[in-house]
C-alpha cells in the first residue's frame, strides 16, 4: 500500500540519519532527519493513530540530536519540548519517560551534566508511575556516573548505591 512505502522511505531515511550521526555527518544526518519528519508528519495526518503521532514525534527529537551534536543545544531543546507536547496532547505517560529519558541523554553527550541528571530525574518520575524498576535502576545508574563526571562524589554514590540495590532486588526477584 502506498501507506507502508512511504513509511518504508522514512524508516530508510531515520536508519541514514542515524549512521550520518554515527559518522559525525550532522548535516547529512540533520537532512536525513528532516525527510524523515516530514514523511512521519504527513503520515500521521493522513492516517491518525497513536504510534503514527508517536513515530512523529520521534523523528522531531532526531532532528534535535542532530542539532545538539551540532552544538545548538537551543534548537535541541526546543525541539524536544515539541516532542513533550505531542506526548502530552496523547496522554502517553510511557512516552513522556522515554522522551525525558533521551533528552537527558543527548545532554550526557554533550556534556551538559546538570541538565542531563535533571532530565532523567524527570524521567524517573514517569518510570515510577509505570512500575518499571528495571529502567529506575538504570537511570539512578546514569545519573551517578553524571556526578561522579562533575566530582561530586556524595551524590555519585547515593545514586549509585540506590542503582546497586534496586539491581540485586530485582535479581532476588
Amino acid at each position: 500500500s502506498n501507506e507502508s512505502a512511504i513509511v518504508g522511505v522514512a524508516e530508510i531515511s531515520n536508519d541514514l540519519g542515524d549512521v550520518y550521526i554515527m559518522q559525525k555527518d550532522f548535516e547529512k544526518a540533520l537532512a536525513s532527519f528532516k525527510v524523515t519528519y516530514e514523511l512521519r508528519k504527513n503520515i500521521a495526518t493522513s492516517f491518525e493513530s497513536d504510534e503514527n503521532r508517536r513515530n512523529m514525534a520521534i523523528s522531531i527529537s532526531k532532528i534535535g540530536e542532530a542539532h545538539g551534536r551540532m552544538g545548538n543545544d537551543t534548537k535541541l531543546d526546543s525541539l524536544y519540548h515539541e516532542r513533550l507536547k505531542i506526548n502530552l496532547e496523547a496522554k502517553d505517560t510511557n512516552a513522556r519517560a522515554t522522551t525525558y529519558w533521551d533528552w537527558g541523554y543527548q545532554h550526557n553527550v554533550g556534556k551538559n551534566y546538570t541538565v542531563s541528571i535533571r532530565l532523567y530525574k524527570k524521567s524517573i518520575e514517569f518510570i515510577k508511575a509505570i512500575g518499571d524498576k528495571s529502567s529506575v535502576a538504570l537511570l539512578q545508574k546514569n545519573i551517578g556516573s553524571n556526578y561522579y563526571k562533575q566530582e561530586k562524589y556524595d551524590d555519585a554514590l547515593r545514586f549509585l548505591d540506590n542503582a546497586l540495590k534496586n539491581h540485586k532486588e530485582l535479581a532476588l526477584t
